[in-house]
Order: C-alpha cells, then structure tokens, then sequence
C-alpha cells in the first residue's frame, strides 16, 4: 500500500493535475473543498539517486518542482478554503537531515519544512495549523522500485531492522490533523524509528 492511499479519511480528497511540462507529477493534488475547518494533506514526491557531481540542472529543477511546488500548491489551495481550525500537513522527509547521493531529494525536503515554517507563521492568526511528517524508510512502491538485494540492504541500516509500514506515517498524519492538535503548529514530526536521534549511519 502507498502512503497516499494510507491516508486518513481528515486529508480532503482531490483530482490529480498537471504543472508545467516537462514535470508531471502525479500526487500533486487540486483541491475542490467548500469553505472548511477541515484537514489536508500535502503529498507529493519524488526520489532518484544521483551523485552531487553528477546530477543535472534539470533533475534538480525537477525534485524541486515535484517536492516543494507540489507542496505549495495544494497546501495555498486548503489554506485559502479553511477557516479556524483547519489543519495542513505536509509530508518531509528524516532525508532533509542530509546523506549522500541525493543532495536534490535532501534540498527539496529542507525546503518543505522551511515552508512549512513559514507557513504556520502566516497562518497562526487565522488559527491554521500547519505541520509536517518527516518519515524514514517506508515501504512504498517507490522505495519497492529498487532492486530486492538494495532494499534489503536498506532496511538492514533502520534501527528496528524493516522499513516503516505506510499505516505508521498515515497515523502520524493523522494525529496532527485532528482537532485535539490546535496548539501544535511549526513543528516537523520524525517517524523514523529513533534514526534521526543518530548514532546509526543515514
């Protein structure tokens, strides 16, 4: 199972589109709410390893566009619709931490939290909360992508031995979302089985 799919019912529900060529995609998320204290759940993402020295301007234009903007969009989408009370989260990554062979995955992620930041800073006084889920390995089709042996290998370096199962991330979403949460707000979220207390390589 996906992460999205793993969603709680809180995140609103959307039609997929489309931003500018050559990037598409797919999770970014058109949100059609009426005005709503509501949740919502920013999504989107990509991955793909590349050496710094090897990486292209266009690879990482492209996880900029699909990361942050596709965060941007939908995130500006439900704040425009909410009222007091609403909820955003976004989705970060333990990767905005840093680590090798993928300095554009580990940009995009910096920025969703910076974004998120300052997101909850604009928002506070309309009673927004806004916070981010920042997963560790999690096994989601994209990460199943890799070959069995590098998965395996993956998973050896989390401190429980396994990847996360998407259920633990959509918890956590779900937990911020929800309304008992309204003085939590700026605040990223590590699910990541301790990883990111250090003390393990990344």
């Amino acid at each position: 199972m996906g992460l999205t799919k793993a969603l709680p019912e809180a995140c609103w529900r959307g039609r997929a589109i489309s931003p500018p060529k050559p990037f598409v995609p797919k999770s970014v998320l058109s949100l059609k709410a009426s005005p709503s204290n509501g949740s919502s759940c920013s999504t989107a993402g990509i991955y793909n390893d590349a050496r710094f020295l090897d990486l292209t301007e266009q690879a990482f234009t492209q996880m900029l566009h699909v990361n942050v903007v596709g965060t941007f969009i939908p995130a500006q989408e439900a704040a425009r619709r909410m009222g007091a009370g609403g909820r955003i989260v976004t989705i970060s990554s333990r990767g905005a931490l840093g680590g090798t062979r993928f300095a554009h995955y580990v940009a995009s992620k910096s920025a969703v939290i910076g974004l998120t930041r300052a997101m909850a800073m604009e928002l506070r006084d309309q009673e927004i909360a806004v916070n981010s889920v920042a997963p560790g390995f999690t096994d989601t089709p994209m990460t199943r992508s890799a070959p069995p042996d590098m998965f395996a290998q993956w998973e050896a370096l989390e401190p429980r031995g396994k990847a996360a199962s998407p259920d633990e991330i959509a918890h956590a979403v779900s937990f911020l979302a929800s309304p008992q949460t309204h003085f939590i707000t700026g605040q990223t979220l590590f699910v990541d089985g301790g990883k990111s207390l250090g003390g393990l390589s990344i």
